[in-house]
């Protein structure tokens, strides 16, 4: 039951070394992966009007209003 316990520390640190190296791995690819990317693989930008409030309900109203009403001229003279 000892020769459990006498391990148990290499065996953590030889784990900890693995995973540490598959992330290495894992990383590397990912970077030349990105280094050869070109501005044409690259997906659009995202709308702008996405990121702004939505209209509340008297705004949307609003807007039907004025979408719907006659054009106001100016008066020149």
């Amino acid at each position: 039951m000892n020769s459990l316990f006498d391990f148990d520390g290499a065996t953590g640190l030889a784990l900890i070394f693995s995973v540490g190296m598959y992330m290495s791995s894992k990383l590397r690819r990912h970077v030349a992966e990105i280094k050869a990317l070109t501005p044409e693989m690259l997906p659009p930008p995202p709308d702008a009007s996405m990121f702004r409030a939505a209209p509340t309900d008297t705004e949307q109203s609003q807007a039907r209003i004025d979408a719907t009403s006659e054009p106001q001229r100016l008066a020149t003279g």
